[in-house]
């Protein structure tokens, strides 16, 4: 397997994904969140950060960003700290997926730079229909559950959650934005060697389609047919119990109606 970096809009199946190439653990989730669940559950990630001196409670905030909540931001920002964080990842994991909106544009270009001169391949995982992800975020939010669990050990709490009208011009807003940052990302890596992969290319649709796409992901980084769990790809990517945003949870938005023009 090569090294790879999945660069992923919020909301379109990264942890599944990385969950399903995670061989051996070797692809750490979000090391550019101070937030990240690997920080606490991840024994070779934290115990880089502990020799690294990257320890979330010891690093300070970057005060005035939109962006202070994550202590990784300054890692990121950085771009000779960025680089030699990214070289310390990538001498004990294979991948990276990196949700883009955690730390800042400028940081997310260092970051897919480093890569780009370095021979990581690029997954650039999004959706095509970005107002589907932002209404994911929003109930994802609202009900506190941000994904299920290995064994869908939250689902209960997803199913049960009672959401409440989501403001329009909130709604209208931030997807003015999600769909400009999009663009910009884009036009980064225009001409450059990466793989594109929408979230509706892996889990909806036919199931041939999708195994397609997934064979096509494997060929890109280089994963032997038969290299991956079988158990782990039927869970994470083939699961239809692991889709938060189906019909029954869409029914429970009060003005679920007054959203579907921006989809």
């Amino acid at each position: 397997m090569d090294r790879f970096l999945i660069f992923a809009l919020e909301r379109s199946g990264s942890t599944s994904l990385a969950a399903a190439l995670n061989l051996e653990c070797s692809v750490v989730q979000e090391p550019f969140s101070s937030m990240s669940g690997d920080v606490q559950s991840n024994e070779r990630f934290r115990s880089l950060l502990e020799t690294s001196g990257y320890l979330p409670e010891h690093l300070p905030e970057d005060e005035g960003d939109e962006f202070s909540y994550n202590r990784f931001q300054r890692l990121a920002r950085d771009p000779v700290v960025c680089a030699g964080y990214l070289e310390a990842l990538y001498q004990r994991f294979v991948g990276i997926k990196h949700v883009r909106n955690t730390v800042s544009m400028d940081a997310n270009f260092n970051i897919l730079d480093w890569c780009l001169g370095n021979g990581v391949k690029i997954v650039f995982l999004s959706r095509k229909k970005l107002g589907e992800a932002l209404l994911s975020r929003f109930l994802a939010q609202q009900a506190e559950v941000h994904n299920f669990g290995h064994d869908m050990e939250d689902r209960d709490r997803w199913d049960s959650a009672e959401f409440e009208p989501i403001d329009i011009v909130v709604f209208r807003n931030q997807l003015e934005s999600v769909q400009k940052t999009e663009a910009e990302y884009r036009q980064h890596l225009a001409g450059k060697p990466c793989h594109s992969l929408y979230y509706e290319q892996l889990y909806r649709g036919w199931h041939w389609l999708r195994r397609r796409k997934l064979a096509a992901l494997c060929r890109y980084l280089s994963i032997a047919p038969g290299e991956l769990d079988p158990e782990a790809i039927d869970n994470y990517l083939f699961n239809p119990d692991r889709k938060q945003t189906d019909h029954k949870a869409l029914a429970r938005i009060p003005n679920f109606r007054a959203l579907k023009r921006y989809f």
